[in-house]
């Protein structure tokens, strides 16, 4: 499915943060992950032209199973 963009369409996602989710007996409980500035993660995109002229765009981040 990434093939084709994982050489050329690659980018960096600049954030302020993100959540990491811990099971809790009550359900999960959300953890605000920050830095004092920006943090960047890496992604791909793509994009493709609709029949009627209109551009959808698609993005994913690269991530790993959380600890």
């Amino acid at each position: 499915m990434f093939r084709a963009v994982l050489t050329s369409r690659r980018c960096i996602v600049p954030m302020t943060g993100y959540y990491e989710w811990e099971d809790q007996p009550d359900g999960k409980q959300p953890h605000f992950i920050h830095g004092d500035g920006l943090l960047a993660a890496a992604g791909l995109y793509d994009g493709r032209q609709e029949d009627d002229g209109t551009w959808t765009h698609s993005m994913a981040l690269n991530t790993r199973q959380a600890r």
